[in-house]
């Protein structure tokens, strides 16, 4: 996915390998890696996820990772 991300005004700020000693506090499973993107307009993001091009690597997806989570927040 990362190399489309810019078609849709998206930009990755932060790809993340934390070790573990990075771990404070964890009450989920602590992710291998973490990926920090932003997007100019809620409508890029929605027309990342339709798009075909996204859509015929969404099994490669499925395939290298266990889970996923997005977060929506504001950036001030």
């Amino acid at each position: 996915m990362l190399p489309i991300i810019a078609r849709h005004h998206r930009r990755l700020l932060l790809r993340i390998r934390p070790g573990p000693g990075a771990y404070l506090v964890s009450d989920i499973r602590q992710p291998y890696e973490i990926h920090l993107v932003e997007v100019d307009a809620e409508e890029d993001f929605l027309a990342f996820m339709k798009d075909e091009k996204r859509k015929t690597f969404l099994h490669l997806k499925k395939q290298s990772i266990e889970s996923d989570m997005l977060v929506k927040g504001i950036r001030r």
